[in-house]
């Protein structure tokens, strides 16, 4: 739901609201990818979708599949200084940017881990581009975009 404002008592804000149906959704980010002044939510799912809407309205601007069950996100500073966004994963970390074409967001980029993550962490370093993996024994891996 957003604005928050529209749950107060006799609000005369308009408020929209966007439902998973039934999906637990298990994080979110609000960013401006693009780069155009209008930020997008970013929504994602346990069954391995995120969901990108636009803040102001709520519409519906794509889904992003990464496949495999969410646990996190992080918005990612790229090789070309341009934001990406990175989805950690039980089984990965997958990387979205823009699409040169101007058709949205795609998959630039993904690396398997070789065993499943409890934990999802970043963004992280001096660059912002590095995200912190956590396995199932505790182990901490760095993931760095160079």
């Amino acid at each position: 739901y957003y604005p928050i404002a529209s749950f107060e008592p006799n609000s005369k804000v308009q408020g929209w609201e966007f439902s998973s149906a039934g999906v637990p959704a298990v994080a979110g980010l609000l960013a401006d990818l693009k780069g155009d002044g209008g930020p997008q939510v970013f929504m994602a799912r346990l069954d391995g979708f995120v969901n990108v809407l636009k803040l102001a309205d709520g519409s519906v601007e794509g889904v992003l599949n990464a496949g495999e069950p969410i646990l996190g996100l992080a918005l990612l500073k790229g090789k070309d200084g341009k934001p990406c966004l990175a989805v950690g994963t039980k089984f990965g970390v997958h990387l979205f940017g823009g699409d040169p074409s101007g058709a949205g967001l795609k998959e630039i980029g993904a690396h398997k881990l070789p065993t499943p993550a409890a934990g999802f962490a970043g963004p992280g370093g001096k660059d912002k581009n590095s995200v912190y993996v956590v396995d199932l024994a505790g182990n901490v891996t760095v993931l760095t975009i160079k």
